[in-house]
């Protein structure tokens, strides 16, 4: 898929779950091609398959939220959310991810943050742990909270982070100054998620094109950013992001800054 050869990928898949319908792995990874390629429904379908098949598995668990919420799966999420708070209580990954559901499909921004809040406590000098946290604080429009989140989870960025957490970091802080009405700092965190994005590796050609559009339109640099959307589509960028690339800039500007992965694929891991 990273080389554009989807339908390749796609029928390599077919024929493993064909051959082996009983494997969770197939599903897995065939719902993670259909989510990658926007096919949510289909996605949400082979998913269900992985996660009957193995229901403790802490991926597969993370793969089923992750499409179920992009799905809308409403009615099948609050079991799955429940779960993981009882089942899942030393998977850091899955408490922010449980935080996350909640503060999206239940409203209740009190527990959500509460059950975020155990990712970084189980995890207190892992960075994504804050940043995922952190978000789901700017979301609850805790932005005071998040800013520090995101400031803490900073200070334990690794010197060869590749830029990959750094970057959408800095946008999501950038909009939290913005909210708290500091358009100084705003603006000096877009200006660095921008100069950040351009760092990526050639291996990530598609994330660091749509990062730079994330961080041109913060930064009201509408048709620059319209045009590293463009290179992103043309690098194979997957879904969600690549839903995000296509839409209109003014539905761009007017919600958060950027997707929040909370299942991204092998190697991509920037939320």
């Amino acid at each position: 898929m990273v080389r554009g050869e989807w339908a390749q990928a796609r029928a390599v898949l077919r024929r493993f779950t064909a051959d082996h319908p009983q494997s969770p792995s197939g599903w897995y990874y065939s719902a993670q091609w259909h989510a990658r390629s926007g096919h949510l429904e289909t996605a949400a379908t082979a998913i269900r398959q992985a996660y009957r098949l193995a229901p403790h598995d802490a991926q597969i668990v993370q793969a089923t939220a992750a499409i179920w919420l992009d799905a809308n799966n409403g009615p099948e999420l609050r079991p799955l959310i429940q779960k993981i708070r009882q089942d899942f209580v030393d998977e850091w990954r899955l408490q922010t991810t449980a935080g996350y559901v909640l503060i999206q499909t239940d409203g209740d921004v009190e527990d959500a943050c509460a059950v975020s809040a155990c990712g970084p406590q189980l995890q207190l000098r892992l960075p994504q742990a804050w940043f995922r946290h952190g978000h789901v604080l700017a979301l609850a429009g805790r932005h005071e909270a998040a800013v520090a989140a995101f400031q803490h989870g900073w200070n334990w960025l690794p010197e060869q982070d590749g830029y990959r957490q750094a970057t959408p970091a800095a946008l999501w802080l950038g909009d939290c100054y913005r909210a708290l009405g500091d358009n100084t700092s705003a603006r000096a965190c877009w200006e660095r998620a921008h100069h950040l994005a351009l760092q990526l590796s050639s291996d990530h050609a598609a994330l660091s094109h749509y990062w730079q559009g994330k961080a041109g339109l913060a930064l009201g640099h509408s048709e620059q950013a319209q045009q590293a959307f463009q290179a992103a589509l043309h690098q194979h960028l997957f879904y969600p992001a690549r839903r995000d690339a296509t839409a209109r800039p003014d539905a761009l500007t007017s919600g958060r800054t950027g997707v929040w992965c909370m299942n991204p694929p092998a190697g991509l891991d920037t939320c």
